[in-house]
C-alpha cells in the first residue's frame, strides 16, 4: 500500500502541490516525495522516499494527512487505519488513469517543442554550465491553468519537462522562457540529489539564474 514528482508552475499562483501539502501536514522534511502513475501501488514508503500515486493530488487534507500517518507509523492501528482510508480513496483513481498518463506532443506543436528543446540546451549552457541532462521538451494541450511542469523519472518514463500550449500561444516568449527556467531549476534539484520542491534551495537557485522564484508570470532578468 511507486515514481515521478510533478512540480508545476501555475497561473494564478497559490495552489499547493501535493509535495508541499504533505510536508505541511507533518511529513519529515528529509523524506523525498515521488509521484507515480503506477496502477497497483498507491503509496509506498522506504529508503527515505515516499512514493504516492499522483491521483491523490485531488484529495482533501484528510486523505493527504492519512498518507503522512501511513509514512510515519511503522506498524499498528494508526497505519492500518490510514491504509484503509487511502485504499478507499484509491477506488476512484482507476477511472482517472488515462487522464493522468503523460501526454505526447501533438504533431502540429512539434515546431514549438523543437524551439523549446533548443532553448533548454542554450539555457543549460548559460545558467547551469551544461551540467543538466539533455531533454526533449513536451508541449501539452491538456494543461489549462498550468504553465509548465517537471516530472521525475518513473518505471515507464524518463524525467521530462512539459510546457502548456495555451501558455505558448497566449503569452510572450520571454514568459515561456521564464517557465522553462523554473522547471529546469527543478531538474537541477533532482540531478543534484536535492529535494524537489519550492524550498530555500529552489528559491536561491531561481534567483541565481535570474527568475522570480514565485509561481507567477515574470520576465527573466536579462544578463
Amino acid at each position: 500500500m511507486t515514481a515521478a514528482v510533478q512540480l508545476g508552475l501555475e497561473l494564478p499562483a497559490g495552489e499547493e502541490d501535493l509535495s508541499s501539502r504533505l510536508y505541511r501536514l507533518g511529513l519529515d522534511p528529509n523524506v523525498r516525495v515521488s509521484l507515480t502513475d503506477n496502477g497497483t501501488t498507491m503509496v509506498s514508503f522506504g529508503d527515505g522516499w515516499l512514493r504516492v500515486h499522483r491521483g491523490y493530488s485531488t484529495a482533501g487534507d484528510e486523505v493527504v494527512g492519512a498518507i503522512v500517518r501511513f509514512a510515519r507509523a511503522k506498524r499498528g492501528v494508526g497505519r492500518s487505519e490510514a491504509r484503509r482510508l487511502l485504499l478507499s480513496y484509491a477506488s476512484v483513481l482507476p477511472g482517472r488513469r488515462a487522464r493522468l498518463r503523460r501526454e505526447a506532443t501533438h504533431p502540429d506543436d512539434e515546431s514549438y517543442a523543437t524551439r523549446l528543446t533548443e532553448a533548454h540546451a542554450e539555457l543549460n549552457a548559460q545558467f547551469f554550465g551544461g551540467a543538466l541532462k539533455p531533454m526533449t521538451i513536451r508541449v501539452s494541450r491538456r494543461m489549462k491553468r498550468k504553465l509548465g511542469h517537471y516530472s521525475l523519472a518513473s518505471a515507464e518514463h524518463p524525467a521530462d519537462i512539459a510546457i502548456g500550449r495555451r501558455h505558448i500561444r497566449r503569452d510572450a516568449w520571454e514568459d515561456v522562457i521564464h517557465t522553462l527556467l523554473h522547471e529546469m531549476v527543478h531538474q537541477w534539484q533532482q540531478e543534484a540529489g536535492l529535494r524537489v520542491a519550492h524550498d530555500r534551495a529552489f528559491r536561491a537557485k531561481a534567483r541565481a539564474v535570474g527568475i522570480d522564484p514565485r509561481a507567477v508570470l515574470r520576465v527573466p532578468v536579462r544578463r
